[in-house]
């Protein structure tokens, strides 16, 4: 019903850079794990509406994606 997750798109670039330096000859090793500090959230109200629970007004204006 309501959950956070990386944007696909800034883990792409991450991974798509990670993998350029191994093809270019760097050691796996050597590459440091990568994390992202900016979070989505979303938010499936029909599913919150279906178990009868309200989300906070403010919860909703701080989501990405309502369904």
């Amino acid at each position: 019903m309501i959950s956070s997750y990386a944007d696909p798109v800034i883990q792409g670039k991450k991974a798509a850079a990670m993998v350029a330096r191994i093809l270019d000859g760097g050691r796996t090793m050597d590459i440091k794990p990568v994390t992202t500090v900016a979070a989505e959230t979303a938010i499936n109200i029909s599913e919150a509406k279906r178990l009868g629970l309200s989300i906070p007004f403010e919860l909703l204006g701080s989501a990405r994606v309502v369904k």
